[in-house]
Protein backbone atom coordinates (compact mmCIF):
# COMPACT_ATOMS: atom_id res chain seq x y z
CA UNK A 1 0.00 0.00 0.00
CA UNK A 2 1.13 3.62 -0.73
CA UNK A 3 0.80 4.77 2.63
CA UNK A 4 1.75 2.27 5.77
CA UNK A 5 0.88 4.50 8.94
CA UNK A 6 0.41 3.82 12.81
CA UNK A 7 -1.83 6.13 14.73
CA UNK A 8 -0.68 6.96 18.32
CA UNK A 9 -3.21 8.42 20.94
CA UNK A 10 -1.41 11.29 23.23
CA UNK A 11 -4.78 12.69 24.29
CA UNK A 12 -5.80 9.72 27.27
CA UNK A 13 -2.82 9.94 29.49
CA UNK A 14 0.60 8.75 28.43
CA UNK A 15 2.79 11.88 26.63
CA UNK A 16 5.96 10.82 25.30
CA UNK A 17 9.22 12.37 25.60
CA UNK A 18 10.72 13.53 22.69
CA UNK A 19 13.49 10.88 22.96
CA UNK A 20 11.31 8.10 22.98
CA UNK A 21 8.95 9.58 20.04
CA UNK A 22 12.00 9.41 17.96
CA UNK A 23 12.90 6.18 18.78
CA UNK A 24 9.31 5.08 18.06
CA UNK A 25 9.94 6.97 14.69
CA UNK A 26 13.46 5.02 13.74
CA UNK A 27 11.95 1.57 14.92
CA UNK A 28 8.97 2.12 12.81
CA UNK A 29 11.10 2.76 9.78
CA UNK A 30 12.85 -0.36 10.30
CA UNK A 31 9.65 -1.92 9.18
CA UNK A 32 8.59 0.06 6.26
CA UNK A 33 6.32 2.53 7.68
CA UNK A 34 5.99 5.45 6.07
CA UNK A 35 3.27 7.94 8.06
CA UNK A 36 3.01 8.39 11.81
CA UNK A 37 -0.16 10.22 13.15
CA UNK A 38 -0.40 12.65 15.59
CA UNK A 39 -4.16 11.95 17.57
CA UNK A 40 -4.43 15.70 19.69
CA UNK A 41 -7.49 16.49 21.73
CA UNK A 42 -6.55 19.21 23.86
CA UNK A 43 -2.76 18.21 23.64
CA UNK A 44 -1.01 20.96 21.33
CA UNK A 45 0.24 24.08 23.16
CA UNK A 46 -2.03 26.59 21.18
CA UNK A 47 -1.26 29.96 21.26
CA UNK A 48 -4.59 31.08 20.33
CA UNK A 49 -5.93 29.39 22.83
CA UNK A 50 -3.00 28.57 25.81
CA UNK A 51 -5.82 27.47 28.74
CA UNK A 52 -6.54 24.14 26.98
CA UNK A 53 -3.32 21.80 26.74
CA UNK A 54 -2.19 20.99 30.56
CA UNK A 55 1.08 22.99 30.60
CA UNK A 56 3.28 19.68 31.85
CA UNK A 57 1.89 17.41 28.73
CA UNK A 58 1.55 20.27 26.08
CA UNK A 59 3.68 19.33 23.03
CA UNK A 60 4.57 22.63 21.13
CA UNK A 61 5.39 23.99 18.14
CA UNK A 62 9.34 23.98 18.37
CA UNK A 63 8.72 20.17 19.68
CA UNK A 64 6.34 19.52 16.71
CA UNK A 65 9.21 20.94 14.12
CA UNK A 66 11.94 19.07 15.47
CA UNK A 67 9.90 15.61 15.30
CA UNK A 68 8.88 16.63 11.71
CA UNK A 69 12.60 17.06 10.46
CA UNK A 70 13.37 14.04 12.26
CA UNK A 71 10.81 11.68 10.46
CA UNK A 72 12.08 13.08 7.34
CA UNK A 73 15.56 11.28 8.42
CA UNK A 74 13.64 8.21 8.01
CA UNK A 75 10.90 8.68 4.85
CA UNK A 76 8.45 9.25 7.70
CA UNK A 77 5.83 11.51 7.28
CA UNK A 78 3.98 13.26 10.39
CA UNK A 79 -0.03 13.47 10.13
CA UNK A 80 -1.30 15.44 12.72
CA UNK A 81 -5.01 14.52 13.91
CA UNK A 82 -6.66 17.33 15.76
CA UNK A 83 -10.49 16.89 16.21
CA UNK A 84 -12.56 19.19 14.89
CA UNK A 85 -16.47 17.79 16.06
CA UNK A 86 -16.46 15.18 19.16
CA UNK A 87 -13.88 14.23 21.65
CA UNK A 88 -13.15 17.83 23.03
CA UNK A 89 -14.02 17.44 26.29
CA UNK A 90 -10.99 18.51 27.26
CA UNK A 91 -11.73 22.75 25.88
CA UNK A 92 -15.40 22.13 26.02
CA UNK A 93 -14.82 21.73 30.08
CA UNK A 94 -13.62 25.66 30.03
CA UNK A 95 -16.24 27.90 30.92
CA UNK A 96 -15.16 30.39 27.92
CA UNK A 97 -16.00 27.52 25.29
CA UNK A 98 -19.37 26.60 27.07
CA UNK A 99 -21.78 28.09 24.16
CA UNK A 100 -20.11 26.35 21.20
CA UNK A 101 -20.31 23.37 22.97
CA UNK A 102 -23.51 20.82 21.98
CA UNK A 103 -24.28 20.48 25.90
CA UNK A 104 -22.48 22.03 28.66
CA UNK A 105 -19.03 21.07 29.42
CA UNK A 106 -19.26 18.38 27.38
CA UNK A 107 -17.28 16.80 24.08
CA UNK A 108 -19.26 17.36 20.76
CA UNK A 109 -18.64 20.66 19.01
CA UNK A 110 -22.07 22.09 18.15
CA UNK A 111 -22.58 22.70 14.15
CA UNK A 112 -23.93 26.05 13.25
CA UNK A 113 -22.51 28.30 15.80
CA UNK A 114 -20.38 30.72 14.29
CA UNK A 115 -17.65 30.31 16.89
CA UNK A 116 -17.37 26.69 16.49
CA UNK A 117 -15.80 27.38 13.33
CA UNK A 118 -13.82 30.50 14.43
CA UNK A 119 -12.33 28.09 16.94
CA UNK A 120 -11.82 25.40 14.67
CA UNK A 121 -10.34 28.11 12.33
CA UNK A 122 -7.87 29.22 15.02
CA UNK A 123 -6.86 25.97 15.51
CA UNK A 124 -5.66 24.84 12.00
CA UNK A 125 -4.33 28.00 11.43
CA UNK A 126 -1.49 27.50 13.97
CA UNK A 127 -1.22 23.51 13.64
CA UNK A 128 -1.30 22.77 9.98
CA UNK A 129 1.53 24.49 8.49
CA UNK A 130 3.80 22.73 10.94
CA UNK A 131 3.45 19.54 8.99
CA UNK A 132 3.99 19.56 5.58
CA UNK A 133 2.68 16.51 4.74
CA UNK A 134 0.02 16.44 2.13
CA UNK A 135 -2.81 15.06 5.31
CA UNK A 136 -4.77 16.47 7.78
CA UNK A 137 -7.24 14.31 9.66
CA UNK A 138 -9.72 16.25 11.59
CA UNK A 139 -11.32 13.07 13.59
CA UNK A 140 -15.07 13.30 13.85
CA UNK A 141 -15.64 10.39 15.23
CA UNK A 142 -18.42 9.41 18.18
CA UNK A 143 -20.23 12.09 18.13
CA UNK A 144 -22.72 10.78 20.08
CA UNK A 145 -24.21 13.80 21.81
CA UNK A 146 -24.88 15.01 18.61
CA UNK A 147 -28.57 16.28 18.62
CA UNK A 148 -29.35 16.04 22.22
CA UNK A 149 -28.18 19.68 23.15
CA UNK A 150 -27.96 23.18 20.73
CA UNK A 151 -29.03 20.99 17.36
CA UNK A 152 -31.55 19.22 18.96
CA UNK A 153 -34.24 21.30 16.83
CA UNK A 154 -32.07 21.28 13.84
CA UNK A 155 -31.78 17.27 14.27
CA UNK A 156 -35.23 16.77 14.76
CA UNK A 157 -36.34 18.86 11.32
CA UNK A 158 -33.23 17.92 9.08
CA UNK A 159 -31.65 14.86 10.15
CA UNK A 160 -28.46 14.31 12.24
CA UNK A 161 -26.78 12.81 9.09
CA UNK A 162 -27.49 16.17 7.25
CA UNK A 163 -25.92 18.03 10.29
CA UNK A 164 -23.33 15.77 10.62
CA UNK A 165 -22.08 15.62 6.80
CA UNK A 166 -22.11 19.24 6.32
CA UNK A 167 -19.95 20.03 9.46
CA UNK A 168 -17.80 17.70 7.70
CA UNK A 169 -18.19 20.05 4.96
CA UNK A 170 -17.39 23.25 6.79
CA UNK A 171 -14.16 21.93 8.26
CA UNK A 172 -12.56 20.52 4.52
CA UNK A 173 -13.49 23.96 3.45
CA UNK A 174 -11.17 25.81 6.34
CA UNK A 175 -8.71 22.96 5.03
CA UNK A 176 -8.67 24.07 1.42
CA UNK A 177 -6.48 27.05 1.54
CA UNK A 178 -4.01 25.08 2.70
CA UNK A 179 -3.52 22.42 0.22
CA UNK A 180 -4.30 19.23 2.14
CA UNK A 181 -6.30 16.18 2.04
CA UNK A 182 -8.87 16.00 4.86
CA UNK A 183 -8.96 12.43 6.33
CA UNK A 184 -12.16 11.58 8.76
CA UNK A 185 -13.07 8.59 10.25
CA UNK A 186 -16.00 7.10 8.62
CA UNK A 187 -17.90 5.48 11.47
CA UNK A 188 -20.72 8.32 11.73
CA UNK A 189 -20.67 8.70 7.80
CA UNK A 190 -21.81 5.16 7.35
CA UNK A 191 -25.22 5.43 9.03
CA UNK A 192 -25.72 8.01 6.51
CA UNK A 193 -24.82 6.32 3.18
CA UNK A 194 -27.55 8.47 1.13
CA UNK A 195 -26.24 11.35 2.12
CA UNK A 196 -22.48 10.66 1.40
CA UNK A 197 -22.64 12.90 -1.37
CA UNK A 198 -22.76 16.00 0.58
CA UNK A 199 -19.05 15.43 1.35
CA UNK A 200 -16.40 16.80 -1.24
CA UNK A 201 -14.86 14.16 -3.39
CA UNK A 202 -11.30 14.63 -2.22
CA UNK A 203 -11.65 13.57 1.40
CA UNK A 204 -10.18 10.94 2.48
CA UNK A 205 -12.75 8.52 4.78
CA UNK A 206 -10.76 6.33 7.23
CA UNK A 207 -12.86 2.95 8.17
CA UNK A 208 -12.22 1.78 11.43
CA UNK A 209 -12.79 -1.38 13.33
CA UNK A 210 -10.79 -3.51 15.71
CA UNK A 211 -13.05 -6.63 15.73
CA UNK A 212 -12.04 -9.65 14.35
CA UNK A 213 -14.50 -10.50 11.72
CA UNK A 214 -13.86 -12.18 8.74
CA UNK A 215 -14.20 -9.48 6.24
CA UNK A 216 -15.50 -5.24 6.51
CA UNK A 217 -16.81 -4.93 2.88
CA UNK A 218 -19.62 -3.08 4.40
CA UNK A 219 -17.57 -0.77 6.04
CA UNK A 220 -15.33 -0.02 2.75
CA UNK A 221 -18.24 -0.54 0.02
CA UNK A 222 -20.10 2.99 0.76
CA UNK A 223 -17.23 5.11 0.41
CA UNK A 224 -16.00 3.64 -2.77
CA UNK A 225 -19.49 3.57 -4.52
CA UNK A 226 -19.67 7.47 -3.52
CA UNK A 227 -16.09 7.93 -5.19
CA UNK A 228 -14.29 8.26 -1.72
CA UNK A 229 -10.54 7.26 -1.15
CA UNK A 230 -9.87 4.92 1.69
CA UNK A 231 -7.59 4.26 4.43
CA UNK A 232 -8.17 1.08 6.35
CA UNK A 233 -7.63 1.79 10.43
CA UNK A 234 -7.19 -1.36 12.23
CA UNK A 235 -5.76 -2.13 15.74
CA UNK A 236 -3.70 -3.48 17.88
CA UNK A 237 -6.14 -4.07 20.70
CA UNK A 238 -3.79 -2.58 23.50
CA UNK A 239 -6.32 -0.57 25.29
CA UNK A 240 -8.33 -1.53 28.44
CA UNK A 241 -6.22 -4.33 29.05
CA UNK A 242 -3.20 -5.85 30.72
CA UNK A 243 -1.87 -7.23 27.65
CA UNK A 244 -2.28 -6.37 24.18
CA UNK A 245 -5.03 -9.11 22.67
CA UNK A 246 -3.22 -9.90 19.60
CA UNK A 247 -4.85 -12.59 18.89
CA UNK A 248 -7.98 -10.36 17.77
CA UNK A 249 -5.52 -8.34 16.79
CA UNK A 250 -3.65 -10.06 14.28
CA UNK A 251 -6.91 -11.35 12.36
CA UNK A 252 -8.44 -8.19 12.49
CA UNK A 253 -5.13 -6.31 10.40
CA UNK A 254 -4.83 -9.32 8.03
CA UNK A 255 -8.58 -9.07 7.17
CA UNK A 256 -9.00 -5.47 7.00
CA UNK A 257 -5.97 -4.87 5.42
CA UNK A 258 -6.77 -7.46 2.44
CA UNK A 259 -9.80 -6.03 2.31
CA UNK A 260 -8.44 -2.36 1.29
CA UNK A 261 -6.64 -3.45 -0.69
CA UNK A 262 -9.60 -5.36 -2.82
CA UNK A 263 -11.38 -1.64 -2.72
CA UNK A 264 -8.13 -0.05 -3.39
CA UNK A 265 -7.56 1.72 -0.31
CA UNK A 266 -4.37 4.17 -0.27
CA UNK A 267 -3.41 3.52 3.29
CA UNK A 268 -3.76 2.01 6.36
CA UNK A 269 -3.17 3.33 9.42
CA UNK A 270 -3.02 0.76 12.44
CA UNK A 271 -4.02 2.24 15.65
CA UNK A 272 -2.99 2.52 18.84
CA UNK A 273 -5.08 3.97 21.95
CA UNK A 274 -5.09 4.94 25.66
CA UNK A 275 -8.33 4.89 26.93
CA UNK A 276 -8.13 4.30 30.31
CA UNK A 277 -4.62 6.05 30.40
CA UNK A 278 -2.49 3.29 31.65
CA UNK A 279 -1.24 1.83 28.08
CA UNK A 280 2.75 0.85 27.70
CA UNK A 281 3.50 1.40 23.70
CA UNK A 282 6.75 -0.92 23.93
CA UNK A 283 3.91 -4.01 24.53
CA UNK A 284 2.30 -2.64 21.44
CA UNK A 285 5.39 -3.64 18.60
CA UNK A 286 3.99 -7.33 17.82
CA UNK A 287 0.89 -5.85 16.46
CA UNK A 288 2.46 -2.79 14.84
CA UNK A 289 4.98 -4.84 12.83
CA UNK A 290 2.55 -7.21 11.60
CA UNK A 291 0.54 -4.41 10.37
CA UNK A 292 3.98 -3.27 8.06
CA UNK A 293 4.25 -6.57 6.91
CA UNK A 294 0.75 -7.00 5.39
CA UNK A 295 0.71 -3.66 4.10
CA UNK A 296 4.16 -3.42 2.63
CA UNK A 297 2.57 -7.29 1.30
CA UNK A 298 -0.08 -7.70 -1.50
CA UNK A 299 -3.07 -9.67 -0.86
CA UNK A 300 -4.03 -11.66 3.00
CA UNK A 301 -0.68 -11.66 4.91
CA UNK A 302 -0.32 -14.95 7.10
CA UNK A 303 -0.18 -14.92 10.74
CA UNK A 304 1.95 -18.01 10.95
CA UNK A 305 4.39 -17.02 8.91
CA UNK A 306 5.07 -13.74 10.23
CA UNK A 307 5.03 -15.54 13.79
CA UNK A 308 7.53 -17.96 12.87
CA UNK A 309 9.73 -15.02 11.71
CA UNK A 310 9.13 -12.61 14.33
CA UNK A 311 12.22 -13.59 16.76
CA UNK A 312 14.59 -13.16 14.15
CA UNK A 313 12.98 -9.83 12.30
CA UNK A 314 12.06 -7.76 15.53
CA UNK A 315 14.68 -9.31 18.13
CA UNK A 316 17.69 -10.76 15.82
CA UNK A 317 17.06 -14.32 17.84
CA UNK A 318 17.54 -17.70 16.09
CA UNK A 319 14.70 -19.47 17.52
CA UNK A 320 10.98 -18.65 19.27
CA UNK A 321 11.27 -18.03 22.49
CA UNK A 322 9.90 -14.48 22.28
CA UNK A 323 7.32 -15.54 19.82
CA UNK A 324 6.17 -18.08 22.81
CA UNK A 325 6.34 -15.88 25.13
CA UNK A 326 3.72 -13.46 23.56
CA UNK A 327 1.28 -16.53 22.30
CA UNK A 328 1.27 -17.30 26.10
CA UNK A 329 0.99 -13.99 27.10
CA UNK A 330 -2.07 -13.76 24.59
CA UNK A 331 -3.56 -16.82 25.56
CA UNK A 332 -4.80 -15.32 28.69
CA UNK A 333 -7.29 -13.67 26.79
CA UNK A 334 -8.34 -16.87 25.63
CA UNK A 335 -9.09 -18.46 28.60
CA UNK A 336 -11.32 -15.74 29.46
CA UNK A 337 -13.22 -15.18 26.49
CA UNK A 338 -13.56 -19.39 26.71
CA UNK A 339 -15.04 -18.69 29.88
CA UNK A 340 -17.31 -15.70 28.93
CA UNK A 341 -15.61 -13.17 30.64
CA UNK A 342 -14.19 -10.93 27.82
CA UNK A 343 -10.86 -11.02 28.18
CA UNK A 344 -7.65 -9.39 31.00
CA UNK A 345 -9.03 -6.40 31.18
CA UNK A 346 -7.53 -3.48 33.19
CA UNK A 347 -10.40 -3.15 35.53
CA UNK A 348 -10.30 -6.65 36.51
CA UNK A 349 -7.37 -5.69 38.38
CA UNK A 350 -8.88 -2.74 39.60
CA UNK A 351 -11.92 -4.55 41.47
CA UNK A 352 -13.09 -4.47 44.70
CA UNK A 353 -13.25 -7.89 46.22
CA UNK A 354 -14.47 -7.09 49.40
CA UNK A 355 -18.03 -5.82 47.48
CA UNK A 356 -20.70 -8.18 46.61
CA UNK A 357 -20.30 -6.89 43.15
CA UNK A 358 -16.38 -7.45 42.91
CA UNK A 359 -16.75 -10.68 45.01
CA UNK A 360 -19.31 -12.34 42.38
CA UNK A 361 -16.69 -11.07 39.81
CA UNK A 362 -13.74 -12.65 41.40
CA UNK A 363 -16.41 -15.63 41.70
CA UNK A 364 -16.35 -16.27 38.13
CA UNK A 365 -12.71 -15.94 37.56
CA UNK A 366 -11.62 -18.34 40.29
CA UNK A 367 -12.21 -21.37 37.56
CA UNK A 368 -9.94 -19.86 35.12
CA UNK A 369 -7.40 -18.04 37.84
CA UNK A 370 -4.97 -21.64 37.57
CA UNK A 371 -4.80 -21.47 34.13
CA UNK A 372 -4.28 -17.83 33.41
CA UNK A 373 -1.59 -17.49 36.08
CA UNK A 374 0.36 -20.88 34.51
CA UNK A 375 -0.08 -19.41 30.91
CA UNK A 376 1.52 -15.74 32.48
CA UNK A 377 4.64 -18.02 34.57
CA UNK A 378 5.30 -19.92 31.51
CA UNK A 379 5.87 -16.51 29.60
CA UNK A 380 8.12 -15.26 32.74
CA UNK A 381 9.88 -18.59 32.52
CA UNK A 382 11.27 -17.94 28.92
CA UNK A 383 11.39 -14.06 29.13
CA UNK A 384 13.39 -14.19 32.55
CA UNK A 385 15.74 -16.96 30.92
CA UNK A 386 16.28 -15.83 27.79
CA UNK A 387 15.95 -12.24 27.65
CA UNK A 388 19.95 -11.93 26.87
CA UNK A 389 18.76 -13.84 23.65
CA UNK A 390 17.44 -10.43 22.52
CA UNK A 391 20.04 -8.87 20.28
CA UNK A 392 17.68 -5.84 18.93
CA UNK A 393 14.62 -4.01 20.61
CA UNK A 394 16.04 -6.05 24.17
CA UNK A 395 14.51 -2.78 25.92
CA UNK A 396 10.99 -4.25 24.87
CA UNK A 397 11.51 -7.38 27.10
CA UNK A 398 10.90 -5.66 30.50
CA UNK A 399 7.36 -4.56 29.66
CA UNK A 400 6.76 -8.16 28.57
CA UNK A 401 7.66 -9.29 31.90
CA UNK A 402 5.32 -6.58 33.64
CA UNK A 403 2.49 -7.77 31.68
CA UNK A 404 3.35 -11.34 33.04
CA UNK A 405 3.40 -9.96 36.53
CA UNK A 406 0.23 -8.50 36.33
CA UNK A 407 -1.49 -11.41 34.68
CA UNK A 408 -0.24 -13.37 37.40
CA UNK A 409 -0.59 -11.08 40.05
CA UNK A 410 -4.75 -11.07 39.12
CA UNK A 411 -5.00 -14.82 39.07
CA UNK A 412 -3.16 -14.74 42.23
CA UNK A 413 -5.70 -12.01 43.96
CA UNK A 414 -8.14 -13.81 42.65
CA UNK A 415 -7.27 -17.34 44.71
CA UNK A 416 -5.81 -15.81 47.63
CA UNK A 417 -9.43 -13.77 47.88
CA UNK A 418 -10.98 -16.73 47.65
CA UNK A 419 -9.19 -18.62 50.21
CA UNK A 420 -9.49 -15.85 52.99
CA UNK A 421 -12.85 -15.88 52.53
CA UNK A 422 -13.52 -19.86 52.73
CA UNK A 423 -10.95 -19.73 56.28
CA UNK A 424 -13.34 -16.50 57.21
CA UNK A 425 -16.76 -18.39 56.88
CA UNK A 426 -14.89 -21.44 58.78
CA UNK A 427 -13.23 -19.43 61.80
CA UNK A 428 -16.77 -17.54 61.99
CA UNK A 429 -18.76 -21.33 61.82
CA UNK A 430 -16.48 -22.67 64.29
CA UNK A 431 -15.76 -20.04 67.12
CA UNK A 432 -15.41 -22.45 70.43
CA UNK A 433 -12.35 -24.29 68.33
CA UNK A 434 -10.30 -21.94 69.20
CA UNK A 435 -6.95 -24.44 67.40
CA UNK A 436 -9.24 -24.53 64.22
CA UNK A 437 -9.68 -20.44 64.52
CA UNK A 438 -6.60 -19.27 64.70
CA UNK A 439 -4.92 -21.22 61.92
CA UNK A 440 -7.62 -19.79 59.73
CA UNK A 441 -6.97 -16.40 61.16
CA UNK A 442 -3.39 -16.98 60.48
CA UNK A 443 -3.90 -18.08 56.88
CA UNK A 444 -5.58 -14.74 56.42
CA UNK A 445 -3.39 -11.77 58.25
CA UNK A 446 -0.22 -13.52 59.84
CA UNK A 447 2.90 -14.02 58.83
CA UNK A 448 3.12 -13.84 54.88
CA UNK A 449 -1.06 -14.77 54.56
CA UNK A 450 -3.05 -14.10 52.23
CA UNK A 451 -3.77 -10.27 52.03
CA UNK A 452 -0.29 -9.42 53.02
CA UNK A 453 0.73 -11.33 49.44
CA UNK A 454 -2.30 -8.90 48.19
CA UNK A 455 -0.62 -6.28 49.16
CA UNK A 456 3.00 -6.88 49.10
CA UNK A 457 2.40 -7.45 44.79
CA UNK A 458 0.68 -5.18 44.46
CA UNK A 459 3.28 -2.56 45.88
CA UNK A 460 5.75 -4.58 43.53
CA UNK A 461 3.97 -3.77 40.20
CA UNK A 462 3.06 -0.05 41.50
CA UNK A 463 6.99 0.45 41.16
CA UNK A 464 8.11 -1.63 38.31
CA UNK A 465 5.38 0.45 36.26
CA UNK A 466 6.32 3.88 37.23
CA UNK A 467 10.15 3.01 36.13
CA UNK A 468 8.67 1.18 32.53
CA UNK A 469 6.12 4.43 32.45
CA UNK A 470 8.48 7.00 33.04
CA UNK A 471 10.79 5.14 30.16
CA UNK A 472 8.87 6.15 27.63
CA UNK A 473 6.86 9.15 28.95
CA UNK A 474 6.67 12.23 30.75
CA UNK A 475 5.77 12.62 34.50
CA UNK A 476 2.49 14.05 33.45
CA UNK A 477 -0.70 11.90 33.91
CA UNK A 478 1.69 9.30 35.75
CA UNK A 479 -0.45 9.84 38.62
CA UNK A 480 -3.50 9.38 37.96
CA UNK A 481 -2.44 5.15 37.07
CA UNK A 482 -0.79 4.85 40.20
CA UNK A 483 -3.70 5.97 42.14
CA UNK A 484 -5.01 2.81 41.28
CA UNK A 485 -2.09 0.86 42.32
CA UNK A 486 -2.23 2.95 45.86
CA UNK A 487 -5.86 2.33 46.02
CA UNK A 488 -5.55 -1.51 45.86
CA UNK A 489 -2.80 -1.80 48.16
CA UNK A 490 -4.34 0.90 51.00
CA UNK A 491 -7.63 -1.50 50.53
CA UNK A 492 -5.56 -5.01 51.25
CA UNK A 493 -3.93 -2.95 54.28
CA UNK A 494 -7.27 -1.90 55.87
CA UNK A 495 -8.72 -5.26 55.65
CA UNK A 496 -5.55 -6.77 57.11
CA UNK A 497 -6.29 -4.40 59.87
CA UNK A 498 -10.07 -5.07 60.12
CA UNK A 499 -9.16 -8.62 60.14
CA UNK A 500 -7.06 -8.31 63.02
CA UNK A 501 -9.50 -6.23 64.73
CA UNK A 502 -12.15 -9.07 64.55
CA UNK A 503 -9.44 -11.36 65.90
CA UNK A 504 -9.17 -9.16 68.79
CA UNK A 505 -12.86 -9.07 68.91
CA UNK A 506 -13.30 -12.33 69.26
CA UNK A 507 -10.67 -13.01 72.43
CA UNK A 508 -13.16 -10.83 74.56
CA UNK A 509 -16.86 -11.49 72.74
CA UNK A 510 -15.89 -14.94 71.89
CA UNK A 511 -17.88 -14.48 68.63
CA UNK A 512 -16.68 -12.92 64.89
CA UNK A 513 -18.28 -9.90 63.21
CA UNK A 514 -20.19 -11.77 60.44
CA UNK A 515 -18.02 -12.47 56.96
CA UNK A 516 -20.53 -9.95 54.67
CA UNK A 517 -19.26 -7.45 56.87
CA UNK A 518 -15.56 -7.54 56.58
CA UNK A 519 -16.69 -8.22 52.95
CA UNK A 520 -15.99 -12.23 52.68
CA UNK A 521 -18.96 -13.01 50.42
CA UNK A 522 -17.42 -16.27 49.28
CA UNK A 523 -18.80 -19.35 51.64
CA UNK A 524 -17.11 -22.06 51.12
CA UNK A 525 -19.48 -25.36 50.09
CA UNK A 526 -20.92 -27.54 52.53
CA UNK A 527 -18.77 -30.59 53.03
CA UNK A 528 -20.44 -33.27 54.46
CA UNK A 529 -18.55 -35.05 57.49
CA UNK A 530 -16.03 -37.62 56.87
CA UNK A 531 -17.40 -41.20 58.36
CA UNK A 532 -14.96 -43.84 58.88
CA UNK A 533 -15.24 -46.91 57.36
CA UNK A 534 -16.40 -49.52 59.52
CA UNK A 535 -13.14 -52.00 60.96
CA UNK A 536 -14.01 -55.58 59.77
CA UNK A 537 -14.36 -58.15 63.59
CA UNK A 538 -11.44 -58.99 65.28
CA UNK A 539 -9.62 -55.45 63.95
CA UNK A 540 -7.25 -53.98 66.49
Amino acid sequence: MEWRGVHEDLSRGPVPTMEYEKKKIRTLAEYKINMFSLYMEHIFDYESNPVIAPKAGAITKEQIAELVAYAKKYYVTLVPEQQAFGHLHHALKYEMYTDMAERPHGHVLAPGQPRTYDFIKQLYAELVPLFPGPFFHIGGDETFELGLGQTHDAAQKEGLGKIYLEHLSKVAAIMKPYNKRLMFWGDIALHYQELLDILPKDVIAVAWAYDDKPNFDNQLKPFRDHGLNLFVSPGVNNWNVIWPNFDVAYVNIRNFVRDGQKYGAIGMLNTTWNDDGETLFDMTWPGLVFGAECSWGEGECSIEKFKAKYDWAFYRNEDHTFQNAIDSLDNTHHILREAKLRQAQDEYDWIDPFTSSGAETYQRLLPVSHDIRISAEHALELLYSSRRKAQLHADTIEPMIFAGMRLDELGMKVQMYSEASTYYWDAYQNPTEHRRVNSDLSEIVGINARLMDMRDQTNLLRDAYRDLWLRENRPYWLGNVLLRYDATALRMQNKIWEVGAARRQLRSSKQLPPPEQLGFYIEPAVVAPVVPAQQPSGAK
